[in-house]
């Protein structure tokens, strides 16, 4: 079944800067017959105005990597009724496309659009004390943050999904350690020394790295994993138990599953928001289930809301 059969307009972003959209252009080619009308914004600020312009819109199709997503997810989650999302992936990571099961390869990718099973997923509100912000992978703070700031669009096209292994070189020399007040639900607030924390919908972050195994989209559930200060031996450990699937259970891991998470820290915790880094700092992350039609990949399982 093709979009435009469908009752409403389906319409395609197409992310000319994407990492592999250069090499992409019978990917275009597709998109554009299988949408009746493809736009091409320059920037992720345009890219939301762009979408929140769109009327009669049944269907969104966003070819790019996890940022033109992000733009898309901040432009569509306020909406009462959003369009379904589809995903081409064209970035470096591609981290969600991951956890939702959808193929690398772009015209696998589009066939899956045509057919494939759309499912409700959750996002992730980021409170801050001026605007909100939305997340449908995943938030990290902290030292990891800082990673973020040292990889460039050269490094990027150097090292492909391996530059952001290759961005912790430049800081593992130099952890921040953040004094940090941390509410999860209705619980007393605790004070932890933190290197990071990452707050996941989905698994991967940073190059298809299992940072959350255990996280689903579709669970109604927030992963919170909490790194807290250590030596670098401890460092070293969780490394290694990333590698085999178990650094979760590092005594200087603090992990959980809630709905919502209150923090404040000092010095004030800068986060990335699905990759993009973000001015504001964050003081609260709520979780709002089944809030956004997806197409998932045929792998893909869903979870329903935990009601406990």
């Amino acid at each position: 079944m093709e979009c435009r059969v469908i009752h409403g307009r389906c319409i395609g972003i197409w992310n000319a800067h994407a990492s592999k959209a250069q090499h992409a252009q019978d990917v275009l080619a597709r998109l554009d017959g299988l949408c009746d009308e493809v736009l091409h914004p320059k920037s992720r600020e345009e890219t939301i105005q762009a979408i929140r312009r769109m009327r009669n819109v049944r269907r969104l199709i966003v070819a790019g990597g996890d940022g033109s997503i992000n733009a898309a997810v901040n432009a569509l989650a306020p909406l009462a009724h959003p369009p379904q999302l589809g995903l081409i992936p064209l970035g470096t990571a591609n981290d969600l496309s991951a956890s939702l099961a959808i193929p690398d390869n772009p015209y696998e990718a589009i066939k899956l659009i045509e057919h494939g099973q759309v499912v409700p997923v959750d996002l992730i509100q980021v409170l801050t004390e001026h605007r909100d912000a939305w997340c449908i992978n995943m938030a990290t703070g902290g030292n990891s943050a800082r990673v973020t700031e040292h990889l460039t669009e050269e490094l990027k096209e150097r090292w492909g999904p391996l530059v952001y292994l290759r961005g912790v070189i430049g800081v593992l020399s130099d952890l921040d350690v953040f004094r940090t007040t941390i509410q999860f639900d209705d619980e007393p607030a605790q004070v932890l020394d933190v290197w990071n924390i990452l707050l996941a919908n989905a698994q991967t972050c940073g190059g298809r790295i299992h940072v959350a195994p255990r996280a689903n989209p579709t669970d109604g559930l927030i992963d919170v994993i909490v790194v807290r200060d250590g030596t670098v031996g401890d460092m070293a450990e969780m490394a290694a138990g990333l590698v085999i699937g178990n650094y979760l259970q590092h005594e200087q891991v603090l992990y959980r599953q809630v709905r919502r998470v209150e923090l404040r820290s000092a010095p004030p915790m800068r986060f990335t928001i699905d990759g993009e880094l973000v001015d504001e700092i964050p003081n609260a992350f709520v979780v709002h289930p089944k809030k956004l039609p997806v197409i998932v990949g045929t792998l893909h399982t869903e979870c329903p809301p935990t009601t406990a």
